[in-house]
C-alpha cells in the first residue's frame, strides 16, 4: 500500500501532465495584422469628414481563438477585431474563404467575429450605404480585413494543443460611466435597486492553458466604449481595448514578428450607453494620471486599468471547466418580429429599421454631431412633429430616416450563442445598453441554469452590426442611444424572444426550429474610395531623404523625432511588417526596438501642397530602454507617375540615448 502511495506521489512529483492526459479541449490562438490604408482613408466610427488617416499610432489586429472539445465533437472560433464594427458582408467573405480551405469545418454558426469598436480605424468596408455614405467603399481595406481574420483563425488551427479552460470573474471600478444617466434612470426604480449602478463594472476572463499549466491565451469582456482616442485623431489606433491586448502580451515577451506567444483578446459587451469617461487617482493618492483632452495618456490609462484587473483575474485560483461545448445560431428579419408575452406586456410588432432626429446629435460624451439628443414626439418643435405622424410604429421617435425600406442597413440579423462549459456568450450584432444587456443575460441565465450555465456574457458588436438597443423605457427620452435603436421601441424585447429560443433549443438538444436564412448581400465592388495620383517630389529631394535629423543626444523622458520624404501610405499597407524601426548599435550591427506596432512610436503622414509627403517619426523611448546609440529607419511605398510602386527607405544618423536605471520590461510598459 505505501508503495502504491509512494509511487503515485512520485508521478504525480515528476509528470504533472499525466494527470490531464485525457483533456478534452484542444485550443490553437493566432493573431494576423489587420492594419489598412493609413493615409486619406475616412475613419469609422465618428462620422466626421475630417477625420481620415494620417499614419499609425498602433496597428490593428484580429486575434482568433480555436476550442474543441473530444467528448461533444464541437468546435467554435472566438475571433476578436480591431475594428469599429464587423459587417455582414466582412463575415460572409471570412466564411466563404474559411470554407473554401477547411470545409464545412467553420460556419457562421460556430464562428464568433465581434470587434472591439475602436473608432480610430480605417473605415469604408461596410456593405449597407448607411455606414459608407461618407467613407465610400475601399476593396482594398475590405481584402485586408477579411484576408487578416482568416489568417487568424487559419493559423490557430495549425498547432492545437491539449488545454485547460477556465472562467474568472472580477469587479473593475473606475473604469466606466453612463454617458446617458436621465435616460437609464426611466427604467423602473424597483429594477435599478437590483444593481449597484448605472454601469456594468464584471469583467469576465476565458482563460486558456496547457494541461503543464503554461498561459496560452485569454479572451476578456468589460463592457466600455472603445472611444478613448477623440474625433480630432487621425492615427490608426486600437484605442483603449487594443492597448490593454498589447500590454499583456508585451508584458509576457509576445513578439507580433512570430506566430507563437500568449494571446490577449479584450472584447466588447453591452457598452451601448457606457463611455471611458476616467480622469485619473487609478493609484489612490490623488494624482491624476490622464490629462484633460490628451488622446495617448487617457487611451493608455484606461487601457491599463482594464489589462491589470484581467491579469489579476487571470492569476487567481480557478475551477478548471469540463463541460460541452455547443452553438446555436437564426438569422432573424428584424424588421417584423411579433414580440408576444412574457417577452412584452401583450402583443407588440417591431418597425422597418429608421433613425430618430437625435441620431445626428452623436453622443454629445463620446463624439458630438449635429442638434441635440432628447428630441422625442412629445418635446419636439412642431415641425419636426409631423416625423412623428408619419411613422407611428417608431412612437417617440421622430424618424427622419427610413434606412430599412431603402435597404441602407441590414434587417435580417444574425443571433448566436456559444456554450463553452458552464459560460454562454451571446452574439448580438449591436450595441446594448447597460440595462439592456442586464435584461438579456437574464433571460438567457434563467432558460439556461438548469444545464449548468453560471455565466452569461454579452458578446457585443458581433457578426454584424445594426446600431443600439436601449430599453423599452430608455427608448422613450430618444437620447442619441434611443434614437439609433432600428426596429423601434420593442426592439429589445424582440431580441429577448428571439435569443431565448436559441438558449431553449441548446437546452432541449435539438436544432433551432426556425433558423432563417441568410440575407443577400449587394457587394458594391466598382463604388470604391477614390485613389489619389502618383507621388510628387521637391526640387531636388528623392524618396527616403531624412528632413528633419534628430539630435545628437537625447535624455530620459524626450521624445525624438525625424522626418523623410516618402509616398501616401496607402501605396502599401506592409501587412505583418512595419513602416518604421528604431534600432540599436549593437557591436557592428543594428537591431530592431521599436516597430509601428508598438506604444511608444508613432508615425505621421504629412500631406504637403501638391502631393508632396513628408513622413514624420516620432519615439517616445519607455523607461525599460537601455542608455545606447540608436537610429530610425522608416521604409515606404511611392508610386511614380506611371502609377508603378517603387519600395525606398531612409535611415537617420545615430544618436546617443542616455537612460536613467532600465525598469524591467514588463513593467515599464505601465
Amino acid at each position: 500500500m505505501f508503495k502504491r502511495l509512494f509511487h503515485s506521489s512520485l508521478l504525480v512529483a515528476i509528470f504533472p501532465a499525466l494527470l490531464f492526459a485525457n483533456s478534452r479541449y484542444r485550443v490553437g490562438t493566432g493573431i494576423h495584422d489587420i492594419t489598412g490604408p493609413a493615409s486619406n482613408l475616412p475613419m469609422n466610427g465618428y462620422v466626421k469628414k475630417e477625420q481620415t488617416t494620417a499614419g499609425i499610432h498602433m496597428r490593428l489586429h484580429a486575434r482568433a481563438f480555436i476550442v474543441s472539445d473530444s467528448v461533444s465533437e464541437r468546435e467554435i472560433a472566438l475571433v476578436n477585431v480591431e475594428l469599429c464594427n464587423v459587417y455582414d458582408g466582412i463575415k460572409e467573405k471570412v466564411i466563404r474563404k474559411l470554407q473554401s480551405a477547411f470545409g464545412n469545418r467553420f460556419t457562421h454558426a460556430n464562428v464568433h467575429i465581434a470587434s472591439n469598436h475602436t473608432h480610430s480605424g480605417p473605415g469604408a468596408y461596410s456593405h449597407h450605404n448607411f455606414y459608407s455614405f461618407r467613407a465610400g467603399f475601399s476593396q482594398a481595406n475590405v481584402d485586408i480585413i477579411v484576408e487578416g481574420i482568416y489568417q487568424s483563425v487559419a493559423k490557430a488551427a495549425k498547432h492545437p494543443l491539449p488545454a485547460r479552460l477556465f472562467v474568472s470573474e472580477g469587479e473593475l471600478l473606475g473604469g466606466n460611466v453612463n454617458r446617458s444617466p436621465h435616460a437609464y434612470l426611466r427604467n423602473p426604480r424597483a429594477e435599478r435597486l437590483q444593481y449597484d449602478g448605472n454601469t456594468d463594472t464584471t469583467m469576465t476572463v476565458l482563460g486558456f492553458e496547457t494541461e503543464e499549466g503554461k498561459p496560452l491565451g485569454a479572451y476578456t469582456w468589460y463592457p466600455v466604449h472603445n472611444t478613448s482616442m477623440d474625433n480630432t485623431n487621425r492615427l490608426i489606433s486600437p484605442d483603449n481595448k487594443g492597448i490593454a491586448a498589447y500590454l499583456w502580451e508585451k508584458s509576457v515577451g509576445r513578439d507580433y514578428r512570430n506566430e507563437e506567444g500568449f494571446t490577449a483578446a479584450f472584447a466588447n459587451s453591452n457598452a451601448g450607453d457606457v463611455s471611458p469617461g476616467i480622469g485619473g487617482d487609478v493609484d489612490g493618492n490623488g494624482d491624476w494620471e490622464c490629462a484633460a483632452n490628451d488622446n495617448f495618456s487617457c487611451t493608455k490609462l484606461s487601457g491599463k486599468m482594464q489589462f491589470l484587473k484581467a491579469r489579476e483575474i487571470f492569476d487567481e485560483p480557478r475551477v478548471y471547466e469540463d463541460g460541452a461545448l455547443d452553438y446555436r445560431h437564426a438569422w432573424v428579419d428584424f424588421s417584423r418580429v411579433h414580440v408576444l408575452p412574457p417577452y412584452a406586456p401583450s402583443r407588440q410588432v417591431t418597425c422597418s429599421a429608421a433613425i430618430g432626429v437625435s441620431m445626428l446629435a452623436g453622443s454629445e460624451e463620446d463624439g458630438p454631431g449635429i442638434g441635440k439628443e432628447g428630441v422625442n414626439c412629445q418635446n419636439a418643435p412642431l415641425l419636426l412633429k409631423a416625423l412623428c405622424l408619419r411613422d407611428k410604429c417608431h412612437s417617440q421617435k421622430p424618424v427622419v430616416l427610413q434606412t430599412g425600406k431603402r435597404g441602407t442597413t441590414p434587417q435580417v440579423l444574425p443571433l448566436q450563442i456559444i456554450r463553452i462549459g458552464s459560460l454562454a456568450i451571446v452574439g448580438v450584432p449591436a450595441e446594448l445598453t447597460t440595462m439592456s444587456g442586464r435584461r438579456v443575460r437574464n433571460t438567457i441565465k434563467k432558460t439556461l441554469e438548469p444545464m449548468g450555465i453560471s455565466t452569461v456574457v454579452i458578446g457585443g458588436y458581433a457578426n454584424s452590426y445594426a446600431s443600439y438597443v436601449a430599453t423599452r423605457e430608455e427608448y422613450d427620452e430618444q437620447d442619441y442611444e434611443g434614437a439609433s435603436t432600428h426596429f423601434g421601441p420593442w426592439t429589445l424585447n424582440a431580441y429577448q424572444q428571439e435569443l431565448d429560443k436559441l438558449a431553449l433549443s441548446l437546452f432541449q438538444g435539438i436544432p433551432v426550429k426556425s433558423p432563417g436564412k441568410a440575407p443577400k448581400i449587394a457587394i458594391p465592388e466598382k463604388r470604391v474610395t477614390p485613389i489619389i495620383g502618383s507621388d510628387r517630389l521637391p526640387a531636388g529631394g528623392i524618396f527616403g531623404k531624412v528632413l528633419t535629423q534628430p539630435k545628437e543626444l537625447y535624455l530620459a523622458g524626450e521624445t525624438i523625432e525625424a522626418r523623410f520624404i516618402g509616398g501616401q501610405l496607402s501605396n502599401n499597407p506592409f501587412i505583418q511588417d512595419s513602416y518604421l524601426e528604431v534600432q540599436q548599435e549593437v557591436g557592428t550591427n543594428w537591431e530592431p526596438v521599436a516597430f509601428d506596432w508598438d506604444y511608444e512610436t508613432r508615425l505621421h503622414w504629412l500631406e504637403r501642397a501638391g502631393r508632396i509627403s513628408h513622413i514624420k517619426v516620432e519615439w517616445l523611448p519607455n523607461g525599460a530602454v537601455p542608455s545606447g546609440v540608436y537610429r530610425i529607419v522608416h521604409r515606404g511605398v511611392y508610386r511614380s507617375a506611371k502609377g508603378r510602386l517603387v519600395r525606398y527607405e531612409g535611415v537617420t544618423r545615430a544618436f546617443d540615448l542616455l537612460s536613467d536605471e532600465p525598469r524591467p520590461p514588463f513593467e515599464a510598459l505601465y
